[in-house]
């Protein structure tokens, strides 16, 4: 059974090799997504005045077309939530409406005015009513 090494190795690889371009396929070095992000902020670095300023510009742009685009996607799933709780309340109102025309005790005019909806609206789910049963 082997034990864990109380201190770490200097000898081991963490990395360097790959940083300091040692390996000696230097193509790998290039594909490793840890290291892309190094040398873009390399390259970034020797850009002159008008570039960077160029580039700022359009980190700016981006940046701001992607908070754009989450607000409205943010906003949206809120209105569908809302939309949702509407259709739903409606349902139930319906749904109480049509039983109390069912007990036939009350007067389209009395249910209207107990749900705050209009005669028509009542005489709507009446008819829609009477047509599926």
């Amino acid at each position: 059974m082997t034990t864990p090494d109380k201190y770490a190795n200097p000898f081991a690889d963490f990395g360097f090799d790959k940083l300091f371009v040692t390996d000696p396929n230097t193509g790998k070095l290039t594909e490793d997504k840890t290291y892309q992000r190094l040398f873009e902020t390399a390259d970034i670095e020797n850009f002159s005045p008008t570039e960077k300023a160029q580039y700022d510009e359009s980190l700016k742009i981006y940046r701001d077309l992607k908070n754009v685009i989450a607000y409205a996607m943010e906003q949206g799933y809120a209105s569908g939530i809302k939309k949702a709780k509407i259709a739903a309340q409606k349902k139930i109102t319906d749904e109480r409406i049509k039983k109390y025309l069912l007990l036939g005790k009350l007067t389209i005019q009395e249910i209207a005015e107990d749900f705050e909806v209009t005669t028509d609206y009542v005489l709507k789910i009446n008819e829609e009513w009477k047509m599926n049963n």
